[in-house]
């Protein structure tokens, strides 16, 4: 029975034929075509499997030879240069690994005695040898090319990594001002609450930003509760803050704390929306309790009338329940005659002012222009800043909302508060915002630097839009 034919065998290939009839005499490299009659049947099952391993062994050094081949001059190994001859295995002469074509001499030989495959071609510098001239040209060229596009690839400057940042909040410094009132108030420690305002009113003390201890003192110590949803919250305050006005009935500070106490709970009754969101049920709390506020406020002794918290609370009911203008700016100018430097007066008033309370159009931004005159220039400049800051709140873009507002006094305050309070990023994170919102990009491009990684939340409560600007402004 004759070998089967493969047409898939590489000419190179040759069919093993077994050398006679001695057992131990190996076979031998002959060419195709000999008759099958001169094998055995055990001669003819080693030739088929004989064949398979070299067929596997050619195609290993193929593949071999093409990992290992460098490209020549840009082009593939096995691709036919332009007037070469095509070798009959595939690719130019001389070029990948094979098995060298039996000569005539090798019939007859052993198979040990056989050459192993090597590499073809005369020419000791024979292509892909790491030892030759040309290799090693080859492959300096391809280095070359490798580090230029590593080079150019370098020059186009790479996504700075964002940097980490540190923010910034007075909240949690006033938030534990009044956490500790609060505690003195469960504790029934009222002599030391009592002593606790005078000395933040006598001393006037301040953040590191500049804002009024005796007003975190009333606002987070008194207005609120650790969970203002809670009923029983509020409740049990009241209730201590009651027995802290009963017990010391000569206390300047126990009374205010109670309507104080009486305003958080109508506005966490309130909500903070907008006034048709407001429930039934909503409305009547808030004005129940702010009436009462006002009642307590109205019957305080003249000593505790003569207080900045008195004046704060007693216009901050006035607004809630839209006392008469007049009455209001009445309160309004005693407080500011009594106490020129208390900055809560100014903010509310502007708060007051606004359209969506009892204001025009305009009108906030041309108080804060003309307020507290007995101050000197500096510190009424950085009062201007502060209410600007304040207005910021409640607006996105707060000088295209607000044309009136003048960038030159917005910015000589907020450089003179930070120069007064160095501590806080606050002024410097606020011109960084405003300056970037009007244009004025030289002018935030030297706020950023100033602020390097810090960034205050309560100016740009939306990290990604701080971000969005430094990189714009800094790439980092």
């Amino acid at each position: 029975m004759p070998l089967p034919s493969d047409d898939t065998t590489p000419p190179v290939t040759t069919t093993i034929l077994a050398m006679g009839h001695l057992p131990s005499e190996p076979c031998c490299w002959r060419s195709r075509g000999v008759p099958a009659q001169e094998l055995t049947r055990n001669d003819n099952r080693r030739a088929r499997c004989l064949r398979r391993q070299e067929r596997r062994r050619t195609a290993s050094r193929a593949r071999s030879a093409r990992i290992r081949k460098l490209p020549d001059g840009g082009g593939n190994a096995n691709v036919r240069a332009p007037g070469a001859a095509r070798h009959p295995a595939g690719g130019r002469p001389n070029a990948g690994m094979e098995g060298d074509r039996p000569a005539a001499d090798h019939i007859g030989m052993p198979i040990r005695s056989l050459p192993g495959p090597t590499r073809s071609g005369p020419n000791p510098e024979r292509a892909g040898d790491p030892r030759s001239v040309a290799f090693r040209a080859r492959a300096r060229r391809a280095l070359g090319v490798g580090l230029l596009a590593l080079a150019l690839a370098g020059c186009a400057t790479p996504p700075a990594k964002p940097a980490r940042l540190t923010f910034w909040s007075d909240r949690s410094d006033r938030a534990e001002l009044g956490t500790f009132a609060r505690h003195l108030v469960q504790l029934r420690r009222y002599d030391r609450l009592d002593s606790l305002a005078d000395s933040l009113q006598r001393c006037d003390c301040r953040f590191d930003d500049g804002a009024s201890r005796l007003a975190a003192y009333e606002f987070f110590g008194m207005r609120t509760v650790s969970d203002p949803r809670d009923p029983a919250r509020w409740e049990e305050q009241l209730a201590h803050l009651r027995e802290w006005a009963e017990a010391r009935p000569q206390s300047v500070h126990a009374p205010v704390a109670l309507a104080e106490a009486l305003i958080g709970r109508g506005w966490a009754a309130r909500g903070g929306g907008w006034a048709r969101d407001v429930s039934d049920r909503g409305w009547r709390g808030f004005g129940e309790d702010l009436r009462e506020a006002r009642q307590i406020l109205d019957h305080c002794a003249a000593v505790s009338k003569a207080t900045p918290s008195w004046y704060e609370a007693m216009l901050d009911v006035m607004q809630a329940l839209g006392t008469d203008r007049a009455t209001y700016d009445s309160t309004y100018a005693e407080a500011v005659a009594r106490f020129p430097a208390y900055d809560r007066f100014y903010i509310d008033r502007s708060w007051y002012l606004l359209p969506r309370w009892y204001g025009e159009p305009g009108e906030w931004e041309r108080a804060a222009a003309e307020c507290a005159p007995a101050l000197p220039d500096s510190l009424r400049d950085e009062l201007y800043a502060r209410i600007v800051v304040f207005q910021s709140a409640y607006e996105k873009d707060l000088f295209r909302a607000s044309p009136g507002l003048d960038w030159d006094r917005t910015r000589r305050g907020l450089e003179t508060w930070q120069r007064h309070y160095p501590s806080s990023p606050e002024p410097t994170s606020a011109l960084a915002l405003f300056a970037y919102q009007t244009g004025r990009l030289d002018v935030a491009r030297g706020a950023f630097r100033h602020l390097g990684n810090n960034v205050h939340v309560d100016v740009w409560p939306v990290t990604a839009d701080y971000v969005q600007a430094r990189q714009k402004l800094l790439g980092s």
